[in-house]
């Protein structure tokens, strides 16, 4: 049931993702909140201790990637919400997560073609840049705004279709 429970959760952390590029506190609380009871229900007292450490090394494990913008914030706690559910096994669910990122991405850039209105604008933006002293705010939101729609994904996505194979997986083995 903890298995439903979780993709639940990630199909609506992924369309929250899609819809708002941001997911919920709230979400991700509850979900910690649950993972925490099935860990006691079904470890006693063992399964708080490995629900909160694994989500406390998730978090302290993947910490170096927000630093460097690898990864948002709300990916982090998703995958600290899916570790107390999984505890270590969510080890799994990160490598995968991390090649379905790689292949959407790769998706991404394939079907993204610079087109020379595009290419006007980077030069626009960058010209106005240096004309001005300073960089104005505007200008730097455009410029991620910009960049995040040409390269990034939606992490949660990739969080869920791990959590897929990972439980088939799982399913086939048992």
């Amino acid at each position: 049931m903890s298995d439903i429970i979780l993709i639940m959760l990630l199909i609506a952390a992924t369309v929250y993702d899609c819809t708002t590029d941001k997911i919920p506190n709230q979400l991700v609380l509850i979900g910690m909140i649950l993972g925490i009871i099935n860990s006691v229900v079904t470890l006693q007292i063992k399964g708080i201790l490995l629900s909160i450490g694994s989500v406390v090394a998730v978090v302290l494990g993947l910490f170096l990637l927000f630093v460097i913008k690898g990864l948002g914030a709300g990916d982090i706690k998703l995958l600290a919400m899916t570790s107390a559910f999984l505890h270590k096994e969510v080890i799994t669910i990160i490598i995968l997560s991390f090649l379905f990122g790689g292949v959407l991405s790769i998706i991404k850039l394939i079907k993204k073609t610079v087109s020379n209105s595009q290419i006007c604008l980077a030069f626009g933006l960058a010209k106005q840049a240096f004309l001005i002293r300073g960089i104005p705010s505007q200008v730097i939101q455009t410029i991620q705004t910009r960049e995040k729609e040409a390269t990034g994904i939606h992490f949660a996505g990739a969080i869920l279709l791990a959590a897929i194979c990972f439980y088939i997986q799982k399913g086939i083995n048992h």
